[in-house]
């Protein structure tokens, strides 16, 4: 991990920046998390923090295990996982009382070491 930022605006989300070796991603990429539509990756232009291009949204669900989430960002920066151009809609943050804060919680518990 290069770098992360954690946006203060809605949706929730937050990016993380890795840098690619592989010739199927060269340079820098951002992965990015919301509480919409889980994660997606594009790759990082020269100004840094504008609007991802060439967005790919990623396998696994709203909250998926963190292993997994380890396992798909491999296989991106391998190469063998491209992602769908096509965004899911799994809620809105406008969802006000939906259960997701408590989901939410309980994934950031599960996912501290112990």
């Amino acid at each position: 991990m290069l770098d992360h930022w954690n946006d203060p605006l809605d949706p929730r989300d937050v990016s993380v920046i890795v840098r690619s070796g592989g010739p199927a991603a060269p340079g820098r990429l951002r992965f990015v998390w919301d509480e919409e539509s889980g994660w997606r990756f594009g790759p990082m232009d020269a100004e840094g923090w504008v609007a991802l291009e060439r967005t790919r949204y990623l396998p696994g669900g709203l909250l998926p295990d963190p292993d997994q989430v380890a396992a798909v960002v491999g296989r991106v920066l391998a190469g063998t996982e491209t992602g769908s151009p096509h965004r899911p809609h799994y809620r809105s943050f406008r969802d006000y009382g939906d259960g997701f804060d408590a989901r939410l919680a309980a994934y950031a518990r599960a996912a501290l070491p112990r």
